[in-house]
């Protein structure tokens, strides 16, 4: 069957094939996933728009100075960053400036890496070192992404690079390469070098006006199954955070002003005014984290309210982590009515971590414990580890109001003799997830996975 979407320019048709096939493949319950033919005709669409270029893999800057080439180490293989995630890190004025997170590299032999990054500025100079996590060897012909990626640890940090909306969302965001003036721009970017690239213009440009070109279609031709393409196309788009040129959108409305239609014209108007509900949802979301972060705050520490506590976290949970986790059942007692588990939660994931979740740690239902306590130990670790087995699942959560080292040496204690996955969240945690939840496409499953990739990294 051929292709209803305009080809898109930049890839010979790939990203618009991506679309339409996610399409497809949701009519069907099934998943679309990015193959490595595929990815390595997008590999070669950064090289007419020149990419790949020197990237730093460590820097060391004595404040005595000395030559810029000889402080900086380049990786082998030219690329570019295709995501950053770093912040301020711990060491309040022990530092002039230090910070830590995570950089994800796309070279040019199609290998992305992720990499944690780590920088320091001191009395003796400036720092920056990667140090890899993951290597996802995108165009592997030999890889099946749909299961290999799943059975290997490594590909943990780097799954979202098999899922088109990711994939077309940080291809989107490739910022324009500049002549670094400073050893600083190598960790952060000045505000007048971040302009986005030609190619991710271009991009963008191209996915629209393909979308565009079949609205105008539909005035004309009244095609049911091209008008349910359309109006998932639109919605990938803008769970992608791809927004349309607004001259784009005014030529459209003028185009179905002047080939009046009124009823295709209601209904495509509908559709493209939705997008401006999604901003709206987007504030009412916003709004409605930050009465959760409200709620949480007012409930005190200790027995007394801990039932409060507990209902919060349950409305909590189902707010970070759906659509993946859904339907949080509080107060569930074991088959022998022996125990109760404050709240599961059933994982209906078909990608990405929690899918892993399932794979590795058959966390089909996850279990939440809730301690309204500023100080745990070793009988909270214990209790919700005991309701960990084969059957049940291994993966669980421990949600109290703080923690310390010690807890986090409890968990690891309990992966490294019994296999088990605990994942202690405070307060601080959730309120980051909730503050935080707009920022990046599953947000807080991405926060959960880094401490699960810590927790893992310490065996």
């Amino acid at each position: 069957m051929n292709n209803i979407l305009k080809p898109d320019e930049l890839t010979g048709g790939i990203l618009t094939s991506l679309i339409e096939q996610s399409w497809k493949a949701q009519k069907l319950s099934n998943y679309k996933y990015i193959s490595p033919r595929e990815m390595k005709i997008i590999n070669e669409s950064f090289r007419n728009f020149n990419l790949f270029h020197e990237v730093a893999k460590n820097i060391s800057v004595p404040f005595k100075g000395g030559n810029l080439d000889r402080q900086i180490e380049h990786f082998c293989e030219n690329g570019f960053i295709i995501e950053d995630d770093i912040s301020a890190a711990n060491g309040r004025f022990n530092y002039i400036y230090r910070t830590k997170g995570l950089r994800t590299v796309w070279f040019e032999n199609g290998t992305i890496q992720l990499f944690s990054l780590n920088s320091k500025i001191d009395s003796y100079g400036f720092y920056l070192d990667l140090e890899e996590i993951d290597s996802f060897p995108s165009q592997d012909p030999d890889l099946n992404f749909q299961t290999d990626y799943k059975k290997e640890d490594i590909f943990i940090g780097l799954v979202n690079y098999i899922s088109p909306i990711s994939v077309i969302d940080r291809l989107s965001k490739i910022l324009r390469s500049y002549e670094k003036d400073y050893y600083l721009e190598y960790l952060l970017n000045p505000p007048d070098t971040s302009d986005l690239s030609e190619y991710s213009l271009l991009l963008k440009r191209n996915l629209w006006e393909s979308i565009i070109t079949l609205a105008k279609e539909l005035t004309i031709q009244n095609d049911e199954e091209k008008f349910n393409l359309l109006i998932f196309a639109v919605e990938f788009m803008t769970e992608a955070k791809v927004e349309p040129e607004i001259s784009m959108l005014i030529d459209l409305f003028q185009y179905l002003q002047e080939n009046k239609n009124e009823e295709q014209l209601q209904l495509l108007r509908g559709i493209f005014e939705n997008m401006k509900q999604k901003e709206e949802d987007f504030e009412k979301g916003k709004e409605m984290n930050l009465n959760l972060i409200k709620e949480l705050e007012s409930v005190n520490s200790g027995k007394v309210e801990a039932k409060e506590y507990e209902k919060v976290i349950s409305k909590i949970m189902e707010r970070l982590f759906n659509p993946f986790l859904i339907s949080p059942h509080p107060q569930v007692t074991t088959f022998d009515k022996r125990e109760i588990i404050d709240i599961t939660l059933y994982n209906k994931a078909i990608y990405g971590f929690w899918q892993d979740v399932k794979n590795k740690h058959h966390g089909y239902v996850i279990f939440v414990e809730c301690k309204n306590m500023d100080n745990i130990g070793n009988p909270e670790f214990h209790q919700i580890s005991n309701r960990l087995n084969e059957k049940k699942g291994l993966f669980g959560m421990l949600i109290s109001r703080k923690s310390n080292d010690l807890d986090i040496e409890r968990a690891h204690r309990i992966f490294y003799l019994q296999n088990k996955v605990v994942i202690n969240l405070t307060d601080a945690d959730i309120i980051n997830m909730l503050e935080n939840y707009y920022v990046e496409k599953d947000y807080p499953t991405t926060y959960l996975a880094k401490k699960y990739r810590e927790l893992i990294e310490r065996t």
